[in-house]
This record gives C-alpha cells, sequence and structure tokens, in this order.
C-alpha cells in the first residue's frame, strides 16, 4: 500500500520567510552619498520538513499552497531535480528516487525568494511524499530501424494504456546500460493529440512524465529518443490512487 505524509505549516512561518530583515527608512533617515548607510541584519528562515527514503524507491512530492506559488529544493538530488508542470496555481509536484537510505531534508522555497512577487493573503501549504505503488506497466524493449518514425522524425514504440481521471501516472521512459542515446516520452489522448512530452526529468538523459488526467479515456505513450538512434530501453508507468494522509499543524 502506498505510504504517504501530509505536513500543514501556519502562515506564521511563512510570513517570516518573506518579512524577516526587510526595512523601510524612516522620513529622518536619508540613504545617499551625503548620508550614512543603514545597516541591519536578518535572516531568512525557510520550513523544512524530514522524512526517511529508501534507496532505489521512487516517491511522488506534492505541494498544495494557498497564497503564493510553491516549489521544494532536496539537498543531494540528482542536478536539475525540477518540478512538473502544476495541475493549477498553487501546486508544485515532482518525483525524486533516493541514491541511500537516509533522512532526508525537503525544503519549503517559495518562489517569491527567486525574485517573484511576495506572497499574498494568508500563505499556508500542504506537503505530501508518497511512495510510488508497483507499476501498472514495466515493458523492455528495443528501437530498431524498422520501427515507424515519430513527428520529431525518430523511431518510436506506442503503448495504450487506459487513465482515470483524478489520478496522478508516472510514466518512465530509461535507456538501458550505456547505451548512446536520449529517451524521449510523448502522450497523447485518445484523439491522438499531444498531452504531454519530455525529454530528461527521469534524470542522466532518462524522460519522465507526471500527468492527471481530466477525463477517463485511453492514452497513448509514446516512446522515442531525442535524434534518431536505436537501442534498447525500459518503460514503465505506475498510478498514483490518492492515499489518506495524516495532517501535523505547526
Amino acid at each position: 500500500m502506498a505510504r504517504a505524509f501530509s505536513v500543514r505549516l501556519a502562515a506564521s512561518v511563512l510570513t517570516a520567510a518573506a518579512l524577516c530583515g526587510t526595512s523601510q527608512p524612516g522620513e529622518k533617515e536619508k540613504v545617499g552619498p551625503d548620508h550614512k548607510p543603514i545597516v541591519e541584519k536578518g535572516e531568512i528562515v525557510l520550513p523544512v520538513h524530514k522524512v526517511k527514503l529508501e534507496k532505489d524507491q521512487l516517491y511522488y512530492i506534492e505541494v498544495k499552497a494557498k497564497g503564493f506559488q510553491p516549489r521544494v529544493v532536496i539537498p543531494g538530488a540528482f542536478p536539475g531535480f525540477a518540478g512538473f508542470p502544476p495541475i493549477k496555481p498553487g501546486e508544485f509536484r515532482t518525483a525524486f528516487t533516493p541514491k541511500e537510505t537516509k533522512d532526508y531534508e525537503i525544503i519549503m522555497l517559495p518562489e517569491f525568494l527567486g525574485g517573484g512577487e511576495l506572497p499574498k493573503g494568508k500563505p499556508e501549504y500542504t506537503l505530501t511524499v508518497q511512495r510510488a505503488p508497483k507499476p501498472i506497466l514495466n515493458v523492455t524493449d528495443r528501437w530498431t530501424d524498422k520501427d515507424p518514425k515519430y513527428t520529431n522524425d525518430s523511431y518510436f514504440k506506442a503503448y495504450s494504456i487506459k487513465m482515470k481521471a483524478g489520478e496522478t501516472y508516472i510514466i518512465d521512459l530509461v535507456r538501458a546500460g550505456k547505451e548512446l542515446l536520449d529517451p524521449y516520452l510523448f502522450l497523447e489522448d485518445k484523439n491522438k493529440q499531444v498531452v504531454d512530452r519530455d525529454d530528461d526529468s527521469g534524470g542522466n538523459l532518462n524522460a519522465r512524465i507526471v500527468f492527471t488526467p481530466k477525463t477517463d479515456g485511453e492514452h497513448r505513450i509514446i516512446a522515442t529518443t531525442l535524434g534518431l538512434a536505436t537501442g534498447e530501453f525500459t518503460l514503465t508507468v505506475r498510478g498514483l490512487v490518492a492515499a489518506e494522509a495524516t495532517t501535523e499543524k505547526k
């Protein structure tokens, strides 16, 4: 059974993160070449959550926020660790596979710290970390020069899968061993319209799509490469059913 936890943080912490160390000069205090500089010290306090994650297990991480656009940072994650397109504004989601079993820090980083706007209203969020279940599709295959070419002019294999509305799916396309190729994923709906695509989100040139359909229906996974290539690959699909989570208020 999938495991999940959820942590809800009161607005006071994020308000402190937004405002701690900021100041405005008073009417009698002027800053310029003929006046002494105003020097104040402050600190940015970012919420940090610690959770034990197991080596080589796939975890789905999701944040739902109120009043700001969230993202997370995991120290030690592979270069390029980033989020996937949110379902709607105020959400962040990604997938992570630890290289060792240990307690990991998951750091909440509001987008305004990267140059965006300060949070509006009452900033709160819920962080969910869920271990991905066993694959519903796991295929090892090979691209050959006998395969048809996709719209990107590379050989491809296609796999049909039924998806349920509101359920999140993690699709991984991984190159085998030391194959010198760059996996590329496309996801089509029942009308063969591309609804998502990815090149390198799986790390090490591997492709990963995290997708939540709005309606039930047949979808087609296109396993191809960036640039014409042949070689072996593994395609894995996992479906995440929303898990019950415990909530801790701070």
